[in-house]
C-alpha cells in the first residue's frame, strides 16, 4: 500500500478502503484472450489503429493454463480453482 500511496500521491487509507472494502477493482490472473481480442477489434473499428496486426498470435494462454491445471491436480476439490477453470474456459 505504501508504494502505491507514495507513487500515486494518495492517502494510504483511501487505497486500502478502495481495494479491500469497496473492491473497486477485481484482480484476476486470467489472460482474458477473448476480451483482449474483442477490445482490439473495437479500437480498430474506431480507427485508432490504421493497420491490421495479428494480435491473436501474440497472446499465449498456455503458461497460465498449465499453472491452473497444476494447482487443480494438487487440490481437485478446491472451489476457487474450479471457478477459475470455468472462467478460463469462458474467456479464452
Amino acid at each position: 500500500m505504501k508504494i502505491y500511496a507514495r507513487a500515486l500521491k494518495i492517502d494510504e487509507d483511501i487505497i486500502r478502503n478502495e481495494t479491500y472494502v469497496k473492491k473497486v477493482a477485481d484482480s484476476n490472473p486470467d489472460p482474458l484472450r477473448k476480451g483482449i481480442l474483442d477490445f482490439w477489434q473495437h479500437i480498430r473499428d474506431a480507427g485508432y489503429i490504421a493497420q491490421d496486426y495479428p494480435l491473436d498470435k501474440h497472446i499465449n494462454t498456455t503458461i497460465y493454463k498449465q499453472a491452473l491445471d497444476g494447482v487443480i491436480r494438487k487440490s481437485p476439490k478446491d472451489k476457487i480453482y474450479q471457478q477459475m477453470l470455468a472462467f478460463y474456459k469462458r474467456n479464452n
